[in-house]
């Protein structure tokens, strides 16, 4: 969607959603661990999420440099 843009939806049973989010990825990590944490308190995503991201980060850092 173009920048500025913004669309509503509703979901039903058996719905499957994807979102989709410009920017630095690392800057906007704090807010998914908040929600995470704080309102679903689902602890083993936010293991795997912070495993997975800092796997791909170091990585990321690291690829054409060896």
């Amino acid at each position: 969607m173009p920048r500025g843009v913004r669309k509503q939806y509703k979901m039903h049973k058996g719905c499957f959603a994807l979102e989709y989010a410009r920017g630095w990825i690392p800057l906007m990590l704090p807010f998914g661990f908040a929600d995470a944490i704080i309102s679903t308190m689902d602890y083993i995503s936010v293991y795997d999420t912070v495993r997975a991201t800092g796997w791909e980060m170091i990585n990321n850092l690291f690829i054409g440099k060896i």
